[in-house]
């Protein structure tokens, strides 16, 4: 990689691992990926697949659990939706605050196939639920869904481990 790696998230099927970069490591510099992702193919560590949507360094990013939906989330204030067939972008967010620290994928019930996103600002403590474009922020709240994981450091699930 010729920039700064900022996230990586290896998918749950085990094919690829997507890499997030930006940021240069000298305050107030850009670098000229920031808001770039790579997507290596795992057995071989082969670039199959670069791009970039965002002009900011990305900070976070997961796949889903089914492994056809990649999220990355940005310093620029949004979530970057990707379907992992071709990568191309199919949603992006735009109502946090601050930078994205986290993203979970998740589901109102185990037979629902419409999953959700949840992020969380970092630097607002806002968390906003997404449907998969993106586009539209979820009517669903945490306690109603069930969470393929659980990064987001303020969800209901940490909250009670407090």
């Amino acid at each position: 990689l010729d920039s700064m790696a900022r996230c990586v998230a290896f998918s749950p099927d085990g094919k690829t691992i997507a890499i997030g970069l930006g940021g240069s490591g000298t305050k107030g510099k850009k670098d000229r990926k920031d808001g770039a992702f790579t997507i290596l193919r795992e057995h071989d560590f082969c670039i199959i697949h670069e791009a970039r949507d965002s002009r900011q360094a990305l900070t976070t990013c997961k796949f889903s659990k089914d492994s056809t939906t990649l999220a990355f989330g940005s310093l620029d204030q949004r979530v970057y939706i990707y379907d992992t067939k071709r990568y191309s972008l199919v949603g992006r967010t735009k109502h946090h605050q601050g930078a994205i620290a986290s993203i979970d994928f998740g589901r109102a019930d185990a037979s629902d196939f419409v999953a959700t996103i949840r992020s969380i600002s970092s630097e607002t403590d806002e968390i906003l639920f997404w449907d998969l474009a993106g586009t539209q922020q979820s009517r669903s709240s945490q306690a109603e869904m069930q969470w393929d994981s659980s990064s987001c450091t303020i969800s209901e699930t940490h909250k009670k481990c407090a």
